[in-house]
């Protein structure tokens, strides 16, 4: 939220790394944190979707909050439909 108000792509884009890193941790599956980092170490399509706009990164961080909120009260149902 903060880095929301201030407009800080650079924070919004580590919460983001964060987000999928701890999902991909949670499903307890090293294949997918693999692959994760590998997309993360992929090169220039990775540092395209870097370059996103504020607004886009706010949105994204907006769903991620709806797809945590779903997982923490255990509902994976609410879970998916957000993805």
């Amino acid at each position: 939220e903060k880095a929301r108000q201030k407009k800080d792509v650079a924070t919004l884009i580590d919460a983001d790394y964060e987000f999928h890193r701890k999902i991909a941790e949670a499903a307890q599956s090293r294949y997918l944190q693999q692959a994760y980092d590998n997309i993360l170490l992929s090169g220039p399509e990775w540092l395209a979707i870097r370059e996103e706009s504020f607004q886009l990164r706010a949105s994204t961080a907006d769903n991620h909050w709806e797809i945590f909120e779903a997982i923490k009260s255990g509902d994976p149902d609410a879970a998916e439909e957000k993805v």
